[in-house]
C-alpha cells in the first residue's frame, strides 16, 4: 500500500510563494580568505560579535594552523578567492542560479568563529543579490557544526543555548528557508546528543517551532527527519582499518538507499527527509587526515573516486534519488543537498573549475529539472 504523502510546503521568511520542489541546496563553506585584514563587517554586524576572531590570510587555502592544514585539488574558475568579497559572492551565486540550486546551506561555526564573520557577509550579499534579482531569489538555510561548541580555530567558544540565540536574533534574515512558518535547521553532530540540540530549540522556538535535520542515522527522539551526508556503502567501510574507506569506486549510492529506507520506517515518526548527492570526495591534501587524534585513532585518507567501473559517481546519486522519489512506501524527500558546493580541499565541489568546468552546473540544472519533473507527478500538491 502507498505510503500515504502529507502536504510539505517550503517557502522563505518574508515570502508565501512556495518554492518549488524538491528545493535543492549546495552545502557552502564560509571559510576562505586572501588577506585577513580585507572586507570589514559593518558595524551593525560587527557589534553581533562578543569575541571577535582573528581571521587569518590565506585561511584553507594554505593556512599552517595545526593539524588542519587545507589545500585542494582543483582551482576555481576565478582562482583563490575570499568569501566575503562581493564580487566573489555575486559569481557564486550566479552560479548557483545557473545550476538551477533553490539556494545554499551555510556551515556554521558558533557565532564568535570566523565561519560566522564570513556568514554575516554572506547574508549581506545575499540580500543585495536578491534584491537586485527578483525573478531569481535564493533561499538559504543553516547546518551547525557541533564543533561550534569546542575552542577550535582559537574561537572563543559559547554555549549550544546562547548560539541558537544568536542564531535567532541575528541570522534568520528574510531569505531563510522556512518549512510552513517553521524556520530549517539542520546538524553536523560529532557526539550523540541528539536531545541537547532540541532542547536548547525549543527554549527558543518552542516546541514543534522549527524543522531540524539529525545527520545519517535517524534516532526517533524527536528530530523531524534526516539528511544525508557523504559515505560510502556498508560493505565498502571498515573502520578498524587504517584505511576505512575500503574501496574508492563505491560511489555510497548504496548507502544512500539504505538510508532513504532506513528514514521510511514509521517508528522514527519523521516528517520529511533531505537526500544528499555528491560528486566524489578526496580528503588526502587534508592533514589532519593523516595524523590521528584520540578519538579517531585510525583516521586515515578517504576516497570516492569522480568516476568509476559504473560511470560518474554524481550521476549514480542523483539517480540513487530519482528512484527514491518511484518508491510508493519511501518517505517523502522534498529537500536534496549537494555535498557540496564549495569544499575545495575534500574535491566535493560542482563550483566552477578550471580543470572540469562548468559541467557540473549543467548536469545539475539537468536533475533538478527532472526531480521536479517527477515530484510534480508523485506529489501532486
Amino acid at each position: 500500500m502507498d505510503r500515504p504523502k502529507p502536504t510539505i510546503s517550503f517557502t522563505t521568511r518574508d515570502s508565501t510563494e512556495p518554492l518549488a520542489l524538491p528545493a535543492v541546496l549546495g552545502h557552502f563553506l564560509p571559510w576562505y580568505t586572501l588577506q585577513g585584514s580585507s572586507f570589514p563587517l559593518a558595524a551593525e554586524d560587527a557589534a553581533t560579535i562578543t569575541h571577535p576572531p582573528t581571521i587569518e590570510n590565506d585561511r584553507h587555502w594554505r593556512d599552517p594552523r595545526a593539524v588542519y592544514r587545507r589545500t585542494h585539488h582543483h582551482m576555481p574558475e576565478i582562482g583563490r578567492y575570499d568569501s566575503r568579497d562581493p564580487e566573489t559572492l555575486g559569481w557564486q551565486f550566479g552560479c548557483m542560479v545557473d545550476a538551477g540550486l533553490t539556494g545554499f546551506i551555510i556551515n556554521w561555526n558558533g557565532q564568535n568563529s570566523v565561519e560566522n564573520t564570513i556568514t554575516l557577509a554572506v547574508l549581506e550579499a545575499l540580500e543585495a543579490w536578491n534584491q537586485a534579482n527578483p525573478d531569481t531569489p535564493l533561499a538559504y538555510c543553516l547546518s551547525i557544526d557541533s564543533q561550534a561548541q569546542l575552542p577550535t580555530e582559537g574561537k572563543t567558544p559559547a554555549p549550544l543555548a546562547e548560539d541558537v540565540a544568536y542564531i535567532k536574533t541575528h541570522l534568520l534574515r528574510s531569505a531563510y528557508l522556512h518549512r510552513d512558518g517553521r524556520p530549517v535547521f539542520t546538524c553536523f553532530p560529532y557526539e550523540d546528543n541528539l536531545p541537547d540540540w532540541l532542547e536548547a530549540f525549543d527554549q527558543q522556538f518552542g516546541s514543534g517551532g522549527y524543522d531540524f535535520l539529525w545527520s545519517n542515522v535517524a534516532k526517533g527522539q524527536g528530530e523531524t527527519g534526516c539528511f544525508l551526508w557523504v559515505e560510502p556503502s556498508e560493505s565498502s567501510t571498515d573502520y578498524s582499518n587504517a584505511y576505512p574507506w575500503l574501496d574508492p569506486e563505491d560511489s555510497g549510492e548504496g548507502r544512500a538507499r539504505e538510508r532513504y529506507a532506513q528514514w521510511s520506517d514509521p517508528k522514527h515518526r519523521h516528517l520529511y527527509g533531505m537526500a544528499g548527492v555528491w560528486p566524489g570526495f578526496d580528503d588526502s591534501l587534508v592533514a589532519w587526515a593523516w595524523k590521528p587524534k584520540e578519538q579517531h585513532d585510525r583516521v586515515r585518507p578517504r576516497i570516492i573516486a569522480r568516476q568509476n567501473q559504473k560511470g560518474s559517481c554524481y550521476q549514480q546519486l542523483w539517480q540513487s534519488y530519482l528512484d527514491e522519489l518511484d518508491r510508493a512506501e519511501s518517505l517523502p524527500l522534498p529537500l536534496v543537498q549537494i555535498v557540496t558546493w564549495n569544499d575545495w580541499a575534500e574535491a566535493t565541489t560542482i563550483e566552477p573549475a578550471r580543470d572540469y568546468g562548468r559541467s557540473l552546473l549543467e548536469e545539475t540544472r539537468q536533475y533538478v529539472a527532472l526531480a521536479r519533473e517527477r515530484w510534480k507527478s508523485k506529489c501532486p500538491h
